[in-house]
C-alpha cells in the first residue's frame, strides 16, 4: 500500500486502518491498536523499517494472519534507536498468539538483510517488492 497522505505516524496509522479495514471487510480500530502498541515501545527495527504488531489474536475474527506493507511517500518518525525515519511499515495482524510470534521472528530476520532493506529504499513497485520477499523466503527455506 503506497500512501500519499502520511506526514506523521498518526496519519499513517489512520490511512493503514482505512485500507486494511476495506481489504479485510471489518471496521476494527486498527489505528488505535497500532498507536497503543507503539506507546509500549517503538516498533522501528532499524534501517528505516518498522513492524507495528498489535495483539489482535481473536479480536478481528481473522482466520489467517495478515502482513500488510505500507510505503509512505515521505519518511515517518518512529523514534527508531538508529535515528532513521521509517520508509516501510510492515503491519502484522495475527490470527493467534503462536503464529504472531513466528511471523514477527521471520519478518525481523528478513529485515536484517541489508540487500532487502536497501531494495526497499528504492521505492519498488508492489510486484517487485513481493517478488523480492518471495526470493528471500525461498532462499531462507533451503
Amino acid at each position: 500500500m503506497r500512501s500519499s497522505l502520511p506526514k506523521n505516524r498518526g496519519t499513517l496509522f489512520q490511512d493503514l486502518e482505512t485500507r486494511l479495514n476495506a481489504h479485510l471487510n471489518t471496521n476494527a480500530p486498527l489505528a488505535a491498536l497500532l498507536e497503543e502498541r507503539e506507546q509500549l515501545a517503538s516498533t522501528a527495527v532499524g534501517q528505516g523499517m518498522a513492524i507495528p504488531h498489535p495483539q489482535t489474536s481473536g479480536m478481528l475474527g481473522l482466520s489467517d494472519s495478515v502482513v500488510a506493507i505500507g510505503l509512505p511517500e515521505t519518511p515517518v518518525e518512529f523514534e527508531a534507536t538508529d535515528g532513521q525515519l521509517v520508509i516501510a511499515v510492515f503491519v502484522l495482524l495475527s490470527a493467534d498468539a503462536t503464529h504472531h510470534l513466528q511471523l514477527l521472528a521471520q519478518l525481523t530476520r528478513l529485515l536484517r538483510n541489508l540487500e532487502l532493506t536497501g531494495f526497499l529504499h528504492t521505492q519498488p513497485t508492489p510486484d517487485a517488492l513481493l517478488n523480492a520477499f518471495r526470493k528471500k523466503l525461498d532462499s531462507a527455506a533451503l
